[in-house]
């Protein structure tokens, strides 16, 4: 299998999973992607299989890929990110700032490319696996790449806590 048909594969496979996942009273494609962090994390992963495993230059680049690729346009769709609002998913929920990505990341394997700029109450969201808080030693170490992140085993949904972290934002919690 050549690695554009084996790159179609895995894009087919895993919409297609991710299709399934709201049958059967499960939960539905968009509460997993519920958070900016998450559909910016897809979106990069999408970037990164439909481009050789290499990701986007700069934000320019990917904003480009995410609004005007056919087939990024149409499986984005799926998780409720349309090309109005692109935009929108750069920025974090939690503290209104724009999200740091790490472009031009390389490979196969599971990359911490998302990071919460201020974060809330001293710690930082970085979108793994499922995206987990960091407080600031190892939120540099992630972001300049010193820490590599290791593949979940089973692949991976969010925990519990990452969830209630990534949906707390200042707003809800003055109410």
């Amino acid at each position: 299998m050549t690695r554009n048909a084996s790159v179609s594969m895995v894009l087919l496979l895993l919409f297609t999973a991710v299709s399934f996942v709201g049958c059967n009273n499960g939960p539905r494609v968009t509460d997993i992607y519920s958070t900016n962090i998450r559909k910016l994390q897809a979106s990069y992963m999408l970037y990164l299989e439909s481009h050789g495993f290499v990701g986007p230059k700069n934000e320019e680049e990917f904003k480009d890929f995410l609004k005007n690729n056919p087939t990024a346009v149409h499986l984005l769709k799926r998780i409720d990110v349309t090309p109005d609002i692109v935009d929108d998913i750069f920025i974090s929920e939690r503290d209104g700032e724009p999200f740091v990505v790490r472009y031009g990341v390389e490979g196969e394997a599971d990359h911490a490319v998302i990071f919460e700029a201020v974060g809330d109450e001293g710690k930082r969201l970085i979108a793994l696996t499922s995206p987990k808080e960091f407080g600031k030693e190892e939120y540099e170490d992630y972001l300049s790449g010193k820490i590599k992140p290791e593949r979940a085993p089973g692949g991976g949904g969010m925990t519990e806590d990452a969830d209630e972290a990534a949906q707390r934002s200042p707003a809800a919690e003055e109410e």
